[in-house]
């Protein structure tokens, strides 16, 4: 094992394997996941996903039998739900790290690496059991291995070519089988253009080339084995369930969800630009190294390299096709982090090496520095404001948690002025490393039963012989992973109302607002049993942060019975 892939080993363990287990699967996508997952062991039934015991047909089938795989071996858990997103993230480090080192060198590929294992966007999914990340690394696999077989930097053999080429096929299907077409689209869509500008270069002899790679064996290969992974789960679906399914998956769930506001609210084409500055933190500050070669270029004084091409093509691919769809999410932009975690690694490798060959320091590279400290130190005083929330979670963790990444965002600031900036990179990885860790351990998590654990114990205690459970608008998708059973989803106030009209007695969850409600409309008071103080992370925004108001970002969850 080389001595770049052990640090990245260790940065990955830190960053994306760390504390798996420590949060409560959260009431927000990932419930769906990880219950599903595990209703597909309960049930034996591992072609049909199911939902609180009812069929899901949003999602093909690859990421929940990672999940349920992963149960099989380690049980069932959070930290279970949450390893095929964590894996997925060691996968794109040490992608990343092999496409830009057979590109740029060891060194700038072990800063690439560390650069998306150290990235708060990864970081998060990572510990998310989602199938957004392992979709990141099947496209991200699926490209890179494209453009080894069709249009590689430096000559292989004919043999490697076709390996190339049955890899790429093959990580597109497993793409398109965790979240399926946007899985093959995107690979294509990056790579077409690069190979096509990659002939214009070549000129005469590219049609040769282009004959020995892309032969009419490889074609048939390549489609063949595409077709092998992605067809048997889907033809035994339409077995199952007929062309209603087919028609739902394709049309509603794939067309729809790009395409109109069905499933997400429109948003502006400045959308996915913040979503990646954000997401590439605490390294976006060191994108202002772009302007000056980037000026050079629309002046026509500088020209892309031939490997620089590729990846400004391979991030503005997946940038204009994720902009141009109506439904945005956040995490839908995922794949573009590995070519500019490249572009980037490359930028500042190239500072590193001006620095040891002259005596002045580079203000632009210690200005990336200092912003990327201050915007760390920023965060800090952000979760400072936010105590009162925070310590709804873990009280001992809102203290200390401000003290450790301010504190790390002062030593990367210092570092940027000593050494004439060399300790810039390593000192970012350190700062960003000790951030996520205080997350991890102290913002996100407690060493305490969460309040949905709690729940789950108090309903258990209250429950007699199995009455039905009911829940409102609080703790809708997690609650029937903890309690490993179905939950009645009363999605309106009229549903809640004749739910605890019941003959038969019920619990319920729901909030303090609506037990007042409810004493005035039932003609016999709900009994409470239990109440909890519960802040939903999945709700949290920025401004919660700044400016927290513990009466109305805080919930009161009350667990009652009808009689």
């Amino acid at each position: 094992m080389s001595r770049a892939i052990a640090i990245l080993l260790l940065l990955v363990s830190l960053t994306f394997f760390s504390g798996l287990g420590r949060q409560a699967i959260a009431d927000s996508d990932e419930a769906f996941y990880a219950e599903s997952a595990r209703e597909m062991l309960e049930r034996e039934d591992w072609l049909t996903p199911y939902f609180n015991y009812q069929v899901r047909f949003q999602k093909p089938i690859l990421f929940y039998w990672m999940v349920s795989s992963t149960y099989l071996v380690a049980g069932i858990s959070a930290a279970a739900a949450r390893f095929p997103s964590a894996l997925a993230g060691l996968g794109l480090t040490l992608i990343t790290y092999l496409c830009a080192r057979r590109r740029y060198g060891n060194h700038t590929g072990g800063l690439a690496g560390a650069i998306i294992a150290t990235s708060f966007g990864y970081a998060a999914m990572a510990h998310q059991s989602l199938p957004d990340l392992p979709l990141a690394f099947f496209i991200t696999l699926a490209i890179w291995a494209g453009l080894e077989g069709l249009a590689p930097t430096t000559p292989d053999t004919s043999s490697n070519h076709r390996r190339w080429l049955l890899l790429a096929s093959s990580a597109a299907a497993c793409a398109f089988l965790t979240k399926g077409p946007v899985g093959l689209v995107v690979p294509l869509l990056s790579i077409s253009p690069i190979f096509l500008l990659y002939l214009l270069g070549k000129q005469n002899g590219a049609w040769e080339e282009l004959r020995q790679r892309v032969t009419f064996t490889n074609s048939i290969l390549c489609v063949g084995i595409f077709f092998l992974i992605v067809t048997p789960w889907f033809f035994a679906m339409w077995q199952e369930h007929g062309w209603s399914y087919l028609s739902r998956f394709f049309i509603t769930e794939n067309l729809e969800r790009f395409a109109t506001t069905r499933y997400n609210e429109p948003r502006g084409l400045w959308f996915y630009p913040a979503i990646i500055l954000t997401g590439l933190l605490p390294w976006s500050p060191f994108m202002f190294l772009w302007i000056r070669p980037l000026l050079r270029f629309f002046r026509g004084q500088r020209r892309f390299t031939e490997i620089e091409l590729q990846f400004v093509i391979w991030s503005t691919s997946i940038l204009l096709f994720f902009t141009v769809s109506i439904g945005k999410q956040p995490r839908y932009i995922l794949p573009i982090l590995p070519p500019l975690a490249i572009l980037l690694a490359q930028t500042i490798d190239e500072r590193l090496k001006r620095l040891d060959s002259t005596k002045t320091y580079d203000w632009l590279f210690t200005a990336s520095g200092v912003l990327a400290a201050g915007m760390t130190i920023a965060l800090g005083i952000i979760l400072a404001r936010a105590k009162p929330l925070i310590a709804t979670i873990n009280p001992l963790g809102s203290d200390l948690a401000p003290v450790l990444i301010i504190g790390s965002g002062l030593g990367l600031m210092f570092s940027s002025f000593i050494c004439k900036g060399r300790l810039i990179p390593y000192a970012t990885i350190l700062t960003s490393t000790v951030t996520l860790l205080s997350f991890q351990y102290f913002v996100l998590s407690s060493t305490q039963p969460e309040p949905v654990q709690q729940l789950v114990q108090s309903i258990n205690e209250n429950r007699h012989v199995q009455e039905t459970v009911g829940s409102h608008s609080v703790m809708v998708r997690n609650l029937s992973f903890h309690m490993r059973g179905p939950i009645k989803d009363l999605s309106s106030e009229q549903d809640l109302t004749n739910f605890m009209k019941s003959s038969d007695r019920v619990l319920c969850v729901i909030n303090e607002k609506q037990l007042e409600l409810l004493r005035m409309s039932l003609e016999t008071p709900p009994k409470k049993l239990a109440e909890f103080l519960y802040l939903n992370q999945a709700v949290l925004k920025i401004g919660m942060l700044l400016w927290p108001k513990p009466d109305d970002d805080i919930t009161t969850v009350v667990l009652v019975a009808n009689r």
